[in-house]
């Protein structure tokens, strides 16, 4: 149960101000989960050996640890930090737990994730953000007044970025940019494809199931395409070949039908005019890709000197932005806070070592989820269950209580669409399981390191792999796949 309202809490909240600290709040619950790792390893409870990934995640977060012990700043680094530490133990106790537990609990939580963020940006593309214009438009004092509390003055340069965010058509979910976004929709499409496919095979009637798994698909899409993020949308398709190259070997799951991924394909250019038609999607987004490219190229060459001031520490989480503007080329068009590529962001707020210890605990976790399980697949109903549920909803009250206090949430529910959307999310995915829609944790296991295979593309040119929030979320899964492939005599 605190394992997902980890998951759940965290993902629902921004990540790109972790470095001020505000994941901390979550901290408590994987203290939790460290002492029921250690209290059921003491008393026995089946599990695979752990010394493996303990040694890894030990490198990983000594790597975190010196980084943060050698930065200008300390303040971000060690919150980062903290915030690392709490990733590996709840990374942990899901590699301990995947091999009586399986995926089956936590695959769930992704899609009621993602299936939030995709009911948030078709409000804000739709619903808030229009209004919110439109009181701009017109100068109401309410809104003009909340715009000082944000220090936003008429005619001041934050006005034109206010104004930039305003009329953008991107929306960002409950996270901070829409390349996080669509980060966390490109881990759960997979493990979603897996579930439509699944309810094709489930009993008879399955036209409920089917239905209900297409809505949750086309949401999803649609989210993806509305975050305009061009390196996710790249990152799809070698997503779902390595999915179905991992998933051919299994021949426990149903057969993965060149029709289903051609029906996909459809979707998604159907869903793309339709967005095209009602504005949300403009040509720009192709013409201005070769700008986008260049503008990373910009900050990749700036960021180089940044790499070899410090290149064993790195200069630690949080510190990235104070040493690039010292070597920002006078053309570049932002002042970045990261690097937009997982590989430089990690070298140089982490250094050599850190960067190593990522890669070599991604192979490591990699490697393992993806062998071939001995034991025979179990068939199990796709929904939360009462653990997930009772974690969902410790998870969407500690939000709660962290943005509004859970007086106003409970006095107007209404004004807090986000926690409503999860509630709804995870509504939807135990009515697929209550009507019929079952998977493996075979046929899950793929789709899980498809997935981080395909966040990992997508880093390559959006950045961001040292916030923890998509972190949690793609660790602990990773983790719960590589515990499940564990053969127990």
């Amino acid at each position: 149960v605190a394992l997902v309202a980890a998951m759940i809490g965290r993902g629902l909240f921004p990540s790109e101000d972790a470095t001020e600290g505000s994941g901390t709040y979550f901290l408590p619950l994987s203290l939790l989960v460290g002492i029921c790792l250690v209290a059921e390893r003491i008393l026995g409870v089946p599990g695979p050996k752990l010394w493996i990934p303990v040694l890894a995640w030990s490198g990983l977060l000594a790597g975190w640890g010196l980084s943060a012990w050698h930065a200008e700043y300390a303040y971000p680094a060690v919150n980062m930090l903290w915030e690392w530490l709490g990733v590996a133990v709840l990374s942990l106790y899901a590699w301990h737990r995947g091999v009586t537990a399986g995926t089956n609990l936590l695959a769930p939580c992704l899609i009621v994730l993602c299936l939030t963020q995709a009911i948030l940006a078709g409000y804000e593309s739709f619903v808030s953000i229009p209004r919110l214009r439109a009181m701009y438009e017109r100068n109401d004092p309410a809104f003009m007044e909340a715009m000082r509390g944000l220090g936003v003055e008429r005619g001041s340069k934050l006005e034109e970025s206010f104004k930039h965010r305003l009329y953008s058509t991107e929306p960002l979910g409950t996270t901070g940019h829409p390349n996080t976004l669509a980060g966390m929709l490109v881990v759960g499409l997979p493990i979603i494809a897996v579930m439509v496919r699944a309810s094709f095979h489930g009993p008879f009637p399955r036209w409920a199931a089917v239905s209900i798994a297409l809505v949750i698909l086309t949401a999803v899409l649609s989210a993806l395409l509305m975050s305009k993020s061009r390196s996710a949308w790249i990152a799809l398709l070698p997503t779902l070949l390595c999915w179905w190259w991992l998933d051919r070997r299994d021949r426990s799951s149903p057969p993965l039908r060149w029709s289903y991924l051609a029906g996909g394909f459809v979707l998604i250019g159907v869903l793309a005019a339709i967005l095209i038609g009602v504005g949300i999607l403009d040509r720009e987004i192709i013409t201005q890709a070769g700008r986008s490219l260049s503008y990373r190229r910009e900050w990749w060459q700036a960021s180089w000197p940044v790499i070899t001031r410090s290149p064993i520490w790195g200069v630690g989480p949080g510190n990235f932005r104070n040493h690039y503007l010292e070597f920002k080329l006078p053309f570049s068009s932002e002042e970045i806070a990261d690097p937009h590529q997982f590989l430089i962001e990690l070298a140089s707020t982490g250094g050599a070592v850190c960067l190593i210890g990522y890669l070599a605990l991604l192979v490591i976790s990699m490697l393992a989820a993806a062998r071939p399980a001995e034991r025979t697949p179990t068939t199990t109903k796709v929904g939360l269950g009462i653990e997930g549920w009772l974690g969902t909803l410790i998870g969407v009250v500690l939000v709660a209580l962290i943005e509004v206090g859970l007086i106003p949430l409970v006095a107007r529910p209404d004004e807090h669409p986000a926690l409503l959307a999860v509630l709804f999310a995870a509504g939807m995915i135990s009515l697929l399981g209550w009507v019929g829609g079952s998977w493996t944790d075979r046929a899950l296991r793929p789709a899980i390191v498809a997935g981080v295979v395909g966040l990992h593309i997508h880093y390559l040119t959006a950045g961001g792999v040292t916030f923890p929030t998509l972190m949690i979320a793609s660790w602990v899964l990773l983790s719960s796949a590589a515990g499940s492939a564990d053969h127990l005599p």
